[in-house]
């Protein structure tokens, strides 16, 4: 055999079992020592949970065993077993059996098309079908001069191996030893520990993890009094046993040096401005804290040092600059443009200090841009207001947006420039169709006009699809396939919304909502109904969510008592808007126009001062394509509610609100536009709120 492995390799043949008998190691140690060294190929596969193997689908697994010895190929003999079983075998006997098998391999010649088929000693692995956890075990070969080589074997289960993802990478504590909570995710229940160690040289015992819940652990730190230096842990959080199947991860926990402390806190905090923000120490002299800051009529802004206690040390000023406070000062001369997340930092050595907009989308509406747009304060049941642009957004992108621009005008007709529904409605179109377009995106189609030559949309509203409302990349009112999944994350996620609230997003349906008999227990359970998503809406506005348009049905429901289209004050409800329709609703939001593109809709004399303004805007599909126009036989107008509704692997979709025929005086909400083919709405502002 080694004279006809020597006479394949002189014609040129390239084969692994060549290169094993040849291979030297890069160190040259086969050339200095003659230790026994053994190695198998292929490498071991994992068998899947029917008993397959996860690479090639085979009943079995099988590897050549090569021994050398330096540079030679030994005959060396050797044995295979099974061994460090986990979890232990139990009285069934073992999951996995091995025996010493030939094994042949077909190579081919560079020289030629000729195939040799080798026939070497190795081994076969097969395994009994697995319904539970993944489970492990060790291959190990033994050479007859004592060598060992061990190879791990796994085996897929039909259920999910133990999973751990905490919801922080690390946890840094105050020198205070303030608590911190760490929220992790688990597949394995209340099968978990917690241990720590602690940095070597360092003092121990300082941290405590106390279980808190599912999921949730209070880190707790004694006081820290060292002005020099920071000391660590690691937390090991370990979920599941021997017996199903256990990971584990470790975060690093840091208790910081003592250090002075700063707080921000004023009237420009609202409700924060109650217990003041705790600023987070960056370097020696700089300090930030990330809060939501409200436009107020003097924008107070005051920092203190350890505690708000006593008299501000600080407040902020214009231009950037630090001033202190000197008991004359009665409003800071800073200007705040717009309620918004922002992260405040401060030098307290230069005296100066700056903040960054958060959670800002991409292509959103500019400042200088508001002005075009008429707003209104409308009341809530709570006693408060709600402020919303009383037109549509119209709102394209700008002219350095470039040629496909957010959203579209309104067009006219009937089904005009629909793409069809695919076979596989998650397949995106393969070319963009010109003649489906509006000419404003590169297309044939031209949009509605009034009179003078106007646009439509950029006096009542354009329309855009979910995924550019939300995100800002701009399609021109074209999602790319018939099906796609949100445009925030799957539920599950969290989300941080516009006010830094975060929000685990989930779906809601109808039928929750129908069954909701008290809104405030639903927003507790659901926070999602009242997260405020920016999308495309101007930095310190928010696309209206599901609590915005019940608060308006409320103000609605006040302003119409007593008229021929009364509004029912019960129908301000999640209970009410989970059954779908809301009475006479859309008779007081109509704008006055409407008539004038269309005849017949029921509009009442208390619209034009509720002035919601309501125009036909339609709506555009991936399927058919602009429908419900100003100039078709039923003119509508279609709305986004960024809220998750139906959600299958079938159908993903927001919420809407949205006029089913112009006729109707009611308005109907539902869970079911659908991600993807409804490709244009029409979105309204709200201004944000904490």
């Amino acid at each position: 055999m080694r004279q006809n492995f020597k006479k394949y390799i002189g014609r040129g043949l390239a084969t692994a079992a060549a290169l094993l008998l040849t291979a030297c190691y890069e160190d040259h140690t086969d050339l200095e020592d003659r230790t026994t060294r053994i190695r198998i190929s292929p490498e071991i596969e994992a068998f899947e949970a029917d008993g397959t193997a996860s690479v090639s689908g085979n009943s079995n697994i099988t590897s050549v065993v090569l021994v050398k010895v330096g540079t030679r190929v030994s005959h060396m003999k050797w044995e295979a077993e099974l061994v460090d079983w986990t979890p232990a075998v139990d009285e069934t006997g073992p999951w996995a059996m091995i025996q010493r098998v030939p094994v042949v391999s077909q190579y081919t010649e560079v020289t030629g098309p000729n195939t040799v088929a080798v026939t070497q000693s190795g081994f076969e692995l097969t395994a009994l079908p697995n319904t539970g956890y993944g489970r492990r075990c060790t291959v190990r070969i033994t050479a007859e001069d004592g060598t060992v080589q061990d190879y791990e074997l796994l085996q897929y289960g039909e259920l999910a191996d133990a999973e751990v993802v905490p919801a922080l990478e690390s946890v840094e504590i105050s020198f205070q030893g303030d608590p911190v909570d760490l929220a992790y995710t688990t597949n394995m229940g209340d099968k978990y520990a917690y241990s720590i160690a602690y940095e070597e040289g360092g003092s121990e015992g300082w941290l405590t993890a106390e279980h808190r819940g599912e999921g949730l652990l209070m880190l707790t730190a004694e006081p820290w009094d060292d002005m020099e230096r920071d000391r660590r842990a690691t937390l090991t959080i370990t979920v599941g046993d021997d017996q199903t199947s256990k990971a584990s991860v470790n975060i690093p926990v840091v208790q910081l040096k003592k250090a002075e402390y700063y707080y921000v806190y004023g009237s420009a905090l609202g409700e924060e401005a109650a217990t003041a923000l705790q600023m987070k120490r960056e370097s020696d002299n700089s300090y930030s804290a990330s809060g939501f800051f409200f436009a107020t009529e003097d924008n107070l802004v005051c920092i203190n040092k350890d505690s708000r206690a006593g008299d501000p040390g600080w407040y902020l000023g214009a231009d950037g600059e630090l001033k202190n406070w000197d008991g004359n000062v009665t409003a800071s001369d800073l200007k705040i443009e717009a309620n918004g997340y922002r992260t405040l930092t401060v030098d307290f050595a230069a005296g100066t200090w700056n903040w960054v907009r958060q959670n800002n989308t991409p292509n959103c509406m500019p400042d200088e841009e508001l002005a075009n747009y008429p707003t209104k304060d409308y009341p809530t049941a709570a006693g408060g207001v709600k402020t919303w642009m009383t037109v549509s957004l119209h709102w394209n992108g700008g002219p350095g947006i470039g040629a496909i621009k957010l959203g579209s005008g309104l067009v006219g007709g009937t089904k005009t420039g629909g793409y069809g529904k695919p076979s596989d409605t998650t397949q995106p179109y393969d070319v963009r169709n010109p003649a489906y377009d509006t000419a404003e995106n590169g297309g044939s189609i031209e949009e509605l006009r009034a009179d003078d030559g106007t646009p439509l949309a950029s006096k009542y509203g354009r329309l855009y699809s979910s995924f550019e409302a939300v995100t800002g990349l701009p399609n021109g009112a074209l999602n790319n396939a018939y099906q796609i999944v949100s445009p925030y994350g799957e539920p599950g996620a969290v989300l941080v919304d516009a006010t830094g609230t975060s929000v685990t997003i989930e779906n809601i349906l109808m039928a929750t909502l129908a069954a909701a008999d008290d809104d405030a227990k639903a927003e507790a359970d659901h926070p999602v109904l009242k997260m405020q998503i920016q999308g495309i809406c101007p930095y310190g506005w928010h696309i209206a969510n599901l609590q915005d348009w019940r608060d308006l049905i409320w103000a609605a429901a006040q302003a119409s008592k007593g008229s021929r289209y009364e509004i029912a004050e019960s129908s301000a409800s999640y209970k009410a808007i989970g059954g779908g329709s809301i009475a006479n609703l859309s008779t007081i939001l109509f704008d006055a126009s409407w008539n004038t593109y269309s005849s017949g809709s029921p509009i009442s004399p208390l619209a034009p001062d509720f002035g919601f303004n309501m125009f036909i805007q339609g709506w555009r599909l991936y399927d058919t394509g602009y429908n419900y126009g100003a100039t078709s036989s039923d003119p509508r107008f279609y709305a986004w509610i960024p809220l998750l509704g139906q959600y299958t692997s079938k159908k993903t979709s927001f919420w809407r609100i949205y006029i089913s025929g112009h006729t109707k005086t009611d308005m109907t909400l539902n869970d079911g536009f659908d991600l993807g083919n409804g490709s244009g709405a029409a979105i309204r502002c709200v201004k944000n709120y904490k």
